[in-house]
């Protein structure tokens, strides 16, 4: 649970720093939040995988679900990258 504070920790710092610094405000503001609220969506689909999938399959608390986890870990460093290089991109545009 750490790992998820963590997380949307940096993804909250990054957004704000882009949008305080970007020329543009509004475009970069929207992207921002779209980026935070995919990071959400990503975290739902965590959650909804442990509670209810793991279970039905039998998987909680065995090794069968690591590679989703790790599938998992893989989209959020995606995600983050995606969106780091945008706001970077938009923080480099001119007006």
């Amino acid at each position: 649970m750490v790992k998820i504070f963590f997380i949307i920790a940096v993804f909250l710092v990054t957004s704000c720093i882009a949008i305080l610094k970007a020329k543009n405000f509004t475009e970069t503001s929207k992207f921002a939040i779209k980026w935070v609220f995919g990071l959400f969506a990503l975290i739902a689909l965590n959650f909804f995988n442990e509670a209810f999938l793991f279970e039905w399959l039998g998987w909680n608390g065995t090794n069968k679900n690591d590679w989703v986890f790790v599938l998992w870990w893989g989209l959020v460093f995606s995600w983050f990258i995606y969106g780091f290089g945008m706001l970077f991109r938009k923080l480099r545009e001119k007006k």
